[in-house]
């Protein structure tokens, strides 16, 4: 049965894509180069927004200028030419749409259009693929190691794999196979977490690389969900290995600093004692008729005192809490002046030999503690080497090179030492440590654990930088650094050094708050003849020194209740013309930390009654 036209004219006219007739129109040379509208249905123009009378008999150049420099008219002249319809899709700028568009040609010279506005789905379509694009992209450049795995742990894929693996020996593996079997039951409960909350969660291996190292890596889990369900899981492993190692320098400077303030209080509480324990000594030994044996045995006291004291030293520079009498040296200088007492030490199975630099940078530092940096790292060296070998110190001048730019020496001039040696080195598990106090690689008796701890203090407390660089069967190698300062060298004499009279019969004030310590103080200078009133802290002192005059302040500069340096500001607008000597085992960093800047002597505890008396009187006499 033939079907009605009309049925063919319903469709038409109500058929939601836009339907159109044209006509082809072509040049001599039968190219196409324009269409006319013929008839359109109303799907046509609500697509366009456009009305089919402003369309009818008029060519498409016309209605929609700009149009030939899209492909439509080429396209439709080819399906009137072949007969073949064309199915396609295509944008146009002059109208911004995106068509599906099915072309056929019903009679010659004529083509019909059904077409479809696909604009939405477009944009959504380029969206998405933004979008992966976006993903990709951030995956691929990502530093992390991103896998995607299933269920079962097989690495499905992998955006880059670790140094030494080709991507063909990773994909479809499983994950346990690249993992240190040590590791598998924290990553197995973290991947069973994922599956059972649907939630990320993370777990942290080490991973030993083909060379021998070791990486420290944080895998960040996350669920791939479908229909609410996990079916897969995403790995993001960080490599972490520069973050742990900061994480444990932290961690040990924290523990060397904690390490440091105990150690520095022991030695000024012990100090105390030590001062004590010296001057009575000298006190006993200083008796008219003393028994020779008993004399003997002071003396023995007094000389352990000394050794004591050595050691309490060695802990307040380790602290970086030990007065400096900082002054412009000359390193050479110096280890010119050290260099024969090392050889000495060294004995005839090494060599032993000075390299200066010329014309090497001054520095700010307290040259007895720079001879202690030379002496404890030359004999770090020595017995690093008991059948013998060789020790080189070298300076040069040289610019601070780091990584780090807010090391307060980076890019500065320093003037370097340069202790080596060819001895065995230092064993790796060992290095991260010799600078620990205590820390000792020698038999037991042998050493305190406190000859390289004592350098790191001393040089820290000078603002500079240590470094070793060593290797098992090669040897190490010590780089000191100070910071160069532009300067002439101070050629101040040392405090207390002139022998002068040990007598007088002025008044002295002493203020300490240790009972011994100033009771040997006081009864030293009472031995020689001074007037002593005594205080045992800076608001006694205060009370007793407005009732007499006073022409010696000699006080602690830590104490309960107020420091040294504070008083004698407040005495001495009471008298300019007192004069003070200031004594402590350390000076606390908060207070005083050079003892060039209290602008007085300075006696450092544990001290010999001869050193007081005679800097007393030297004060004095100035």
């Amino acid at each position: 049965m033939a079907v009605p036209l009309d049925w063919y004219r319903a469709g038409f006219e109500n058929a939601l894509s836009g339907i159109a007739l044209h006509e082809l129109i072509t040049n001599d040379d039968g190219e196409p180069v324009d269409y006319v509208f013929l008839e359109v249905n109303p799907g046509f123009e609500r697509i366009l927004g456009v009305s089919g009378d402003t369309l009818i008999g008029r060519r498409v150049t016309e209605v929609f200028p700009g149009i030939e420099q899209e492909p439509w008219i080429d396209t439709y002249g080819r399906v009137v030419a072949t007969g073949e319809p064309v199915f396609f899709q295509q944008h146009s700028e002059v109208l911004e749409m995106d068509f599906e568009v099915h072309a056929y040609r019903p009679t010659p010279g004529h083509f019909v259009t059904v077409f479809h506005d696909i604009t939405p789905y477009v944009a959504a379509r380029h969206a998405l693929e933004d979008s992966e694009a976006l993903r990709r992209s951030v995956i691929e450049s990502s530093a992390d190691h991103i896998m995607l795995i299933d269920l079962e742990g097989n690495i499905r894929y992998i955006n880059r794999t670790v140094e030494g693996l080709a991507e063909e020996q990773v994909l479809g593996t499983q994950i346990r196979d690249h993992v240190d079997p040590r590791w598998h039951p924290s990553m197995d409960a973290c991947f069973r977490r994922v599956v059972e909350t649907r939630q990320p969660d993370s777990y942290v291996v080490e991973y030993e690389y083909p060379d021998g190292t070791t990486g420290y890596f944080e895998s960040r889990v996350g669920p791939v969900m479908r229909d609410d369900v996990v079916v897969a899981m995403t790995v993001s492993a960080t490599d972490r290995s520069e973050h742990r190692e900061l994480e444990e320098k932290l961690r040990q400077s924290q523990k060397m600093e904690a390490i440091g303030r105990l150690a520095g209080g022991v030695a000024h509480d012990f100090n105390n004692l030590l001062t004590g324990i010296k001057g009575f000594s000298h006190l006993g030994l200083s008796r008219d008729n003393i028994d020779a044996l008993l004399a003997d045995d002071l003396a023995q006291i007094s000389a352990l005192t000394d050794q004591a004291g050595d050691l309490t030293h060695q802990l307040l520079a380790f602290s970086r809490r030990q007065p400096i009498d900082l002054r412009v040296l000359d390193i050479n200088s110096v280890i010119g002046e050290t260099g024969e007492m090392l050889r000495r030490l060294l004995g005839s199975s090494f060599t032993f030999d000075i390299v200066p630099a010329a014309d090497l940078h001054n520095v700010r530092a307290d040259r007895s503690q720079l001879q202690q940096i030379l002496m404890n790292l030359v004999v770090n060296a020595r017995d690093a080497m008991p059948a013998g070998g060789a020790i080189v110190i070298e300076t040069a001048n040289v610019a601070f090179e780091t990584e780090d730019r807010n090391h307060p020496l980076a890019g500065a001039p320093c003037a370097r030492i340069t202790v080596s040696d060819d001895g065995p080195g230092i064993a790796v598990d060992a290095l991260p440590h010799i600078f620990e106090p205590f820390f000792t690689t020698k038999e037991a008796g042998r050493g305190t654990g406190l000859g390289l701890a004592t350098v790191y203090g001393i040089v820290r407390q000078h603002d500079g930088h240590l470094v070793v660089r060593s290797e098992p069967g090669q040897g190490a190698q010590f780089e000191v650094y100070f910071p160069a300062v532009d300067e002439e060298l101070d050629e101040r004499p040392e405090i207390g050094g002139h022998d002068r009279r040990r007598t007088g019969t002025e008044t002295v004030l002493v203020v300490e708050d240790e009972d011994a310590v100033r009771e040997v103080t006081s009864r030293v200078l009472r031995s020689r003849g001074y007037t002593v009133v005594e205080a045992s802290n800076p608001e006694e002192a205060q009370g007793v020194f407005e009732g007499q005059p006073i022409d010696l302040l000699v006080t602690d500069v830590v104490m309960p209740g107020g420091d040294g340096p504070s008083l004698f500001l407040a005495l001495s607008r009471l008298d300019s013309n007192l004069r003070v000597i200031y004594m402590s085992g350390y000076a606390d960093p908060a207070g005083i930390g050079d003892v060039a800047a209290l602008g007085a002597p300075f006696l450092r505890k544990p001290f010999a009654p001869d050193q007081l008396v005679r800097m007393v009187r030297d004060c004095l006499d100035a």
